[in-house]
């Protein structure tokens, strides 16, 4: 089935290219080395057109979606679309065939299709909550692109500050990040269904959530702000305070090691405060 499906996604691709659909952002991408961790920075060429694209298309662009980018249906619950503005190749958007909020608790179904993605690519899975914690779209979806993210062969930069769990130690917290966060081992499957992974990983979910105190069972609606990412070794969790600081705007990839910044001035800031500094300032 992975097989399959990455074939499917670059039929998908092949077709979205032909006829247009897919509206690809060209970046600049240096490196900035801080705290160990090389940073992956991508520069803008031209946002204007996704601009202004949002700016015209208000409505949910996932009912209905564009069929040209349509990859697969990958469950009961979800279907595999392309980001129609992608930064990098094979960018995936994991998405609810029916209205779910952006905000809801994500669940085991989610979890399943982030799963699914794992096995099928050696990626990394995202997931904005909110606008606040720098979501787009209102209709739940999941992203992922693949590995390495880093432009230096980095599989996921910021995973070198996560360490191995010491005896009876789930959830975790590393000294080397100056942010609220939390972390977590993802087991090799041993046998276990996708459904039985799945619901592994919500464990460890909401078990970070309660950890940071971002959500209880008591009050199950109320959530507050974070970002998940996941790769096939990892799951962490961010809270989040600010969408941006000082211009800069900030989603879960900010948190792998990598960041999307609109223009060269923007990098001359960055530069001036500091990729750890802005990721504190922006969390929770």
């Amino acid at each position: 089935m992975n097989n399959d499906f990455m074939a499917a996604v670059k039929r998908a691709t092949d077709h979205a290219r032909e006829v247009g659909a897919i509206k690809s952002i060209r970046t600049e991408a240096s490196t900035i080395q801080e705290d160990n961790i090389p940073f992956t920075i991508r520069v803008v060429e031209n946002l204007a057109r996704k601009e202004r694209n949002a700016a015209a298309n208000p409505a949910n662009p996932f009912l209905p979606y564009d069929e040209d980018l349509f990859v697969a249906d990958i469950s009961d619950t979800h279907l595999c679309l392309l980001n129609k503005f992608n930064v990098v190749d094979d960018h995936l958007l994991f998405v609810t065939k029916q209205f779910e909020s952006q905000q809801s608790l994500l669940t085991s179904e989610d979890f399943e299709a982030l799963w699914f993605g794992l096995k099928a690519m050696n990626g990394l899975v995202f997931f904005n909550s909110c606008e606040t914690a720098g979501a787009s779209q209102k209709h739940k979806h999941l992203q992922m692109i693949p590995c390495p993210i880093g432009v230096d062969g980095d599989s996921v930069p910021v995973a070198a500050a996560f360490h191995s769990p010491k005896e009876d130690e789930v959830i975790c917290r590393s000294d080397e990040l100056p942010f609220a966060h939390v972390y977590a081992k993802i087991d090799p499957p041993n046998g276990r269904s996708n459904r039985e992974c799945a619901d592994h990983l919500r464990e460890l979910y909401l078990a970070m959530l309660q950890t940071l105190r971002l959500w209880q069972p008591k009050a199950p609606e109320s959530i507050q702000p974070y970002n998940l990412l996941a790769s096939r070794e990892w799951l962490w969790l961010v809270p989040r305070a600010e969408p941006q600081h000082q211009g800069i705007s900030v989603n879960a990839l900010g948190f792998a090691g990598t960041c999307l910044l609109k223009n060269t001035a923007q990098l001359e800031l960055l530069r001036e405060i500091g990729l750890m500094a802005l990721l504190a300032a922006v969390s929770g």
